[in-house]
Formats: C-alpha cells, sequence, structure tokens
C-alpha cells in the first residue's frame, strides 16, 4: 500500500490553514474579531482579503526580511543588535 506524501517546497514553509498560511491566517482573525467588537463584521472581512491580497503579494515578490524593514525603518521594530536607522556611518 502506497502513502501519500507531501514534500514542502521549503523546509521552513508556514504551515497553511484552512487555505492561508499562518501569519496570514492570524491577520485575518485580528480583522474579524475588530470588526466583531466594533459592529462592522462584514467590513472588516472585506478590509481583511483587501489587505491580505496586497500582503500576500509583497510576500511573493520582495526578499523574505521586507516587512521587517519596513516596520525598522517606520521606527515600529526595533533589533537590540541593529544600531539606529538614522545612523548612516559607523566607527570610532
Amino acid at each position: 500500500m502506497e502513502k501519500d506524501y507531501r514534500i514542502p517546497r521549503d523546509l521552513d514553509a508556514m504551515p497553511i490553514i484552512i487555505f492561508l498560511e499562518a501569519d496570514e491566517f492570524v491577520i485575518f482573525i485580528i480583522f474579524v474579531f475588530l470588526g466583531m467588537l466594533l459592529h462592522y463584521t462584514f467590513t472588516a472581512i472585506f478590509a481583511a482579503v483587501i489587505f491580505l491580497f496586497t500582503y500576500h503579494r509583497i510576500k511573493k515578490t520582495r526578499h523574505k526580511g521586507f516587512i521587517f524593514h519596513l516596520l525598522y525603518k517606520a521606527g515600529l521594530l526595533s533589533p537590540k543588535k541593529l544600531p539606529p536607522y538614522h545612523m548612516k556611518e559607523f566607527g570610532g
């Protein structure tokens, strides 16, 4: 008896939930939850679909750390081992 094995394209690929990758699914759930809290569920679902479409295109067309670079440039993410964004020259 043969078994059907699925081999991921990348070893570090995110798990798929329904038809979304794990990070996309979390974003969708956050949109829906906020929509339910604000009583705009259908509007939130519509906004989530548009946002996820854009997010998915960015993930597929740019390099792997592109989103983190944008967050770093905007000042929303500050890694401890990297110098501040405004520093252009290093050294003594």
